[in-house]
């Protein structure tokens, strides 16, 4: 015959082991990092799941700061979903454009390589005319190399909007990844 405290002790751990669980499978791996000011971002906010984590990154605002801030208090995260201004060879976030050599100096980069626990994050830039040939190709090698991100680039799409809209190998794992807007 059990004891009371040992049945009570064997219905509390049961109990909070389910909790434990539920709570870990209702947590999003997925996060949206979008530059505040872009043209059609009413448009992708309409497109996204009920559920996502968006962060909004304001102009006066390090993009990489609060990614890494956002990453240290949200291990769980796989998965990066970036809409950011492109411009020529330059990626804008927040305060600041981002061309290879910048990008390389920024001092985020390598505190962000302390926040990833077991694999890369998956970092997906959405932008349409990031082709094998677009110079925003120059940005994978930085952002790869800080050991950070797996990163993803669209292949040849027209609209980033569209249902249609997926992603090429990415940098890493030569996977294929579809978009997270619906």
């Amino acid at each position: 015959m059990l004891s009371p405290y040992l049945k009570k002790g064997k219905i509390l751990f049961f109990l909070f082991s389910f909790l434990s669980f539920s709570v870990i499978h209702a947590q999003s791996s997925d996060l949206i990092l979008i530059e505040q000011s872009l043209e059609n971002k009413d448009q992708i906010l309409s497109k996204l799941p009920e559920d996502a984590k968006i962060l909004l990154v304001a102009s006066d605002q390090n993009g990489w700061t609060l990614l890494r801030e956002y990453l240290y208090q949200n291990p769980n995260t796989e998965q990066i979903h970036l809409f950011a201004k492109i411009q020529g060879q330059e990626l804008i976030l927040g305060q600041n454009r981002y061309n290879k050599t910048s990008l390389e100096a920024e001092p985020e980069m390598a505190m962000l390589e302390g926040a990833y626990q077991t694999a890369p994050f998956k970092l997906l830039i959405y932008h349409c005319s990031a082709n094998l040939t677009h110079p925003l190709q120059a940005l994978i090698s930085p952002l790869s190399n800080i050991g950070a991100f797996d990163v993803g680039l669209s292949t040849q799409c027209n609209d980033m909007v569209s249902d249609n809209f997926i992603f090429g190998p990415t940098s890493r794992s030569k996977s294929t990844v579809n978009s997270i807007l619906n």
